[in-house]
């Protein structure tokens, strides 16, 4: 899903939270947009509009797949934006394209060892999979709930109708397992990122939800000697991009970040 003009070819590239479609992304792309802005949103494999995967890529195979995307948009040079587990992704991504990007938003990102470090994180992490598992076996519910519900018709049906076909549940649950694994570890490699400029937003109602989020948002940090940080008070872990009073001060931080690069 791509916004803003085509023919620029610096732009914003949107790293999705664990199993959900690019769709999330609507509102930020579409501020952004206004400001004359490129951003490009895309599902990975088997999330959302992608075709069916067997398992999640590996870092290496999704920093193949993600460049050569890049390539084929003639996008040379971006911001990175990584929401949740997308930020493990995007350090993974920095690792070995560092010359691609010019600065990383991380949007309530995850830490590697959050699940090391926080309990409620490890509950978390736990009550997701079961609620994954059981949403192989049952349809989803018709009714819109949660955050998904905030964004803008139409989006906010085909985001909840993409994010829960049993193909998409497949994906999920597959990313989950990389995320305890490969990813978390990969994305521990880059913990020294120079000067890159970052800017790390936080959700305030995960920090009130879980006191060591705020400590693992705060040690991201320490990746750049150009970072800062930012929480937006009341927002929840999804709403922070789908709620359109948290999404538009998102977007503006990245077209903050965009400009300055």
């Amino acid at each position: 899903m791509t916004a803003g003009p085509a023919s620029i070819t610096t732009g914003v590239l949107f790293e999705s939270a664990l199993g959900c479609p690019c769709s999330e992304w609507v509102i930020v792309q579409g501020q952004l947009a206004q400001e004359g802005i490129r951003s490009i949103a895309y599902d990975r494999p088997g999330v959302g509009w992608s075709p069916v995967a067997d398992r999640a890529d590996t870092p290496d195979e999704h920093a193949h797949h993600l460049s050569a995307l890049l390539e084929e948009l003639r996008c040379d040079r971006i911001v990175m934006v990584g929401h949740s587990v997308g930020g493990l992704l995007a350090r993974s991504f920095w690792l070995r394209h560092p010359e691609k990007i010019a600065a990383l938003v991380l949007v309530d990102a995850s830490h590697p060892d959050q699940h090391l470090r926080s309990s409620r994180q490890r509950e978390g992490f736990r009550a997701l999979q079961a609620q994954l598992r059981a949403a192989r076996r049952r349809p989803a519910p018709l009714a819109l709930t949660g955050d998904v519900a905030l964004l803008p018709s139409p989006y906010d049906e085909l985001t909840h109708i993409a994010a829960t076909t049993p193909s998409a549940i497949k994906a999920a649950l597959a990313e989950l397992k990389s995320w305890l694994g490969a990813w978390d570890r990969d994305a521990a490699r880059a913990d020294d990122l120079d000067d890159l400029p970052i800017a790390v937003l936080t959700a305030g109602e995960s920090v009130a939800r879980d006191p060591a989020h705020r400590v693992l948002q705060r040690e991201l940090l320490a990746l750049s000697t150009s970072a800062r940080h930012v929480v937006y008070e009341g927002a929840t872990h999804q709403g922070i991009v789908m709620n359109e009073r948290f999404a538009t001060q998102v977007a503006a931080e990245i077209s903050d970040a965009f400009r300055r690069s």
